[in-house]
């Protein structure tokens, strides 16, 4: 109870800033309100399953030239089929996917809270609470953040690796990272993040406990995964029916990240100069300055050791946010949804706990302007 308030007050608190974003007579409980292009797709899956059609055009124009297939496939199974099960209870399957996604999202923070405790050695001073309330607030406004409460998996995903980590590298349960990991691999597949940072935490480590429940959570992860794939093959008879349909329609495959980087950020002149979208480019800016912050803390850690949970934090900060870059070519117009993928950054949020409380101020005041205009720009149907 004593751990569980904290993170409730910044649930509230980010649940507000959204709520205040509102339409005048748009209700912040219709699930109708969060649902958006991909959202209907997670409906789909939960109403129907997977399904795959070849040689269709679907809102293609008939002159567009290759293979055309129409199929769901393309989200993971994880979230939508939870959201079946809950609504076995007689509830509709939208409140379902909205109730599941605002339990997530309190329980990241829970997860934000705990990876955000000093080491037992080293109890907390004043400065190192504050540092503590700073970091839970930062994640309760953090990037991207009107994911979190919209009908989709991001706070499934994002509690799961922070869960893992913790019940593998900082509290070992070895059951319990397991099953973090599955949660994690089951609802969105850049959550595979995660995983070099659990290895490498396994390996530098010299706590047996530590090795084992992080090796059990990499397995759990692979299981999730595994589950989505088993679930495809059975439903429309192919395994790997994400894979193929992420490279037909939208070109997922490895691209230069340099080259892409460079591309987007030097997009982002006219959107700084434009009063309505600036906030995909703050969002951007805002990120990468956190990760950079995330390295300085994680660098100060160097004189008293560094901690298995942070190293694995670290890395998978360090992925989550290259991830996109390396799989999703740029276009002219932007590239997809990365300002969603953004999200899955919070993993470094711990590691800010270990910088000034001073400096952690701007990052929070900034993060409260971005999602407020990110809010905003969901809300009108310009982000999906």
């Amino acid at each position: 109870m004593v751990n569980g308030l904290p993170p409730l007050i910044a649930f509230i608190c980010g649940w507000l800033l959204i709520a205040s974003q509102l339409p005048h007579g748009i209700s912040v409980f219709d699930p109708a309100t969060f649902t958006r292009w991909d959202a209907s797709q997670y409906l789909g899956i939960a109403s129907h399953g997977y399904q795959l059609f070849f040689h269709c055009l679907q809102g293609r124009p008939t002159t567009l030239p290759g293979l055309h297939i129409c199929t769901n496939t393309t989200w993971f199974a994880g979230y939508p089929l939870l959201m079946r099960a809950v609504s076995a209870t007689g509830i509709s399957l939208p409140v379902a996917g909205l109730m599941i996604a605002w339990v997530f999202w309190y329980l990241t923070l829970l997860m934000i809270w705990l990876l955000s405790e000093p080491a037992s050695d080293r109890p907390a001073s004043r400065w190192g609470t504050t540092a503590r309330w700073l970091c839970l607030l930062l994640a309760a406004f953090f990037p991207a953040q009107i994911y979190f409460a919209a009908l989709f998996p991001i706070s499934m995903a994002a509690f799961g690796m922070l869960a893992c980590c913790y019940w593998s590298a900082r509290v070992p349960n070895w059951l319990l990272a397991m099953i973090a990991g599955f949660i994690a691999g089951s609802a969105y597949l850049p959550s595979v993040a995660i995983i070099p940072g659990l290895v490498t935490a396994a390996v530098v480590t010299k706590d047996r406990c530590v090795r084992r429940a992080t090796c059990l959570g990499v397995g759990g992860f692979a299981a999730g995964v595994g589950a989505v794939l088993g679930y495809a093959q059975l439903a429309v008879g192919r395994w790997d029916a994400y894979f193929f349909s992420e490279r037909i329609d939208y070109g997922i495959r490895v691209h230069d990240p340099i080259a892409t980087i460079r591309a987007r950020f030097s997009s982002f002149r006219p959107l700084l100069e434009s009063a309505g979208h600036r906030a995909l480019a703050e969002q951007a800016l805002l990120v990468a300055l956190l990760l950079v912050l995330a390295l300085a803390g994680f660098a100060a850690s160097a004189k008293t050791g560094f901690q298995a949970a942070d190293i694995a934090l670290i890395i998978a900060a360090v992925l989550v946010w290259l991830i996109p870059y390396i799989a999703i070519p740029y276009r002219p117009g932007g590239m997809l949804s990365v300002y969603r993928d953004e999200a899955l950054t919070i993993v470094l949020v711990p590691l800010l706990r270990r910088l000034p409380a001073w400096l952690l101020v701007p990052p929070l005041l900034a993060a409260v302007w971005v999602a407020e205009s990110m809010a905003s720009l969901f809300f009108s149907g310009y982000i999906i």
